[in-house]
């Protein structure tokens, strides 16, 4: 069973030497939409904090009502296509030590059906299973890495039908998926624990709206987690989307697979 030897970090950290702040400029540009829509929702939230809450209602923070916002869906469809085709130069960065944005276009051409097809596939369920309360949480993360070999595949394997794309990730990942999730954590632990902090800093600003001291102190802390959350996620990223694309090399020439 293929597992990363005790200086894995260590190449990603040479690899990406003259390289972060490239790839952090890239990673920034294609998700750049999403996260303004994201973060702005998050400041509205501390913005009503600040401001004020009137009703205690803790199942607003596990549970998500369901709706259809064709913006919305359209501009998450387009930034996950956009992320999949920036693994595949990743890797060929990886490759090949060359970075060229305009093989976006190369590869769209090239592969059009596997690149929206497995994009659309992963952002529909993973839309859906967001809106499963507390569990669906664990659930898309499981099928982050499950099929995160997918956008790899479709640069590697030239096969055409995006669900056999989806199930040949599933088959290669198969005995790694606590080794993709380690890296995961390896380089967002802090990030995460930033997000614990904001969302656990909500929950006790919610329940105590009676006491102001202990409203504006868990509403501060909530408000620092959020930030840490965003640093290390900006400042790890580079690294981990790296990482991953190293991990996918390493893994498929120890399996005898020619990239």
């Amino acid at each position: 069973m293929f597992r990363k030897d005790s200086g894995f970090y260590s190449r990603v950290d040479d690899a990406i030497k003259g390289n972060w702040f490239m790839l952090l400029f890239w990673y920034v540009a294609v998700n750049s939409v999403s996260y303004f829509m994201s973060y702005s929702s998050d400041i509205l939230v501390f913005k009503n904090y600040f401001g004020g809450i009137n009703i205690i209602d803790i199942k607003d923070f596990f549970f998500t009502e369901f709706s259809f916002d064709s913006v919305s869906f359209s501009i998450g469809l387009i930034t996950s296509i956009l992320g999949l085709m920036l693994n595949m130069e990743i890797l060929s960065f990886v490759r090949t030590k060359k970075f060229d944005i305009k093989n976006f276009g190369k590869y769209l051409i090239n592969y059009p059906v596997q690149i929206i097809g497995v994009s659309l596939i992963l952002y529909v369920v993973q839309s859906l299973v967001s809106y499963i309360p507390i569990v669906g949480f664990f659930i898309d993360y499981f099928i982050y890495f499950a099929f995160s070999y997918a956008s790899y595949l479709v640069l590697v394997e030239k096969e055409k039908n995006p669900i056999k794309v989806l199930i040949n990730s599933w088959n290669h990942t198969n005995g790694v998926k606590g080794e993709l999730l380690s890296k995961y954590i390896h380089y967002f632990k802090n990030g995460l624990i930033g997000m614990i902090v904001k969302y656990t800093g909500l929950i006790i600003a919610t329940l105590s709206v009676s006491n102001k001291l202990i409203y504006m102190v868990a509403v501060i802390l909530a408000m620092l987690g959020f930030v840490a959350s965003i640093v290390y996620k900006f400042k790890n990223s580079p690294y981990y989307y790296l990482a991953c694309a190293m991990y996918f090399k390493e893994h498929m020439e120890y399996k005898g697979i020619r990239l």
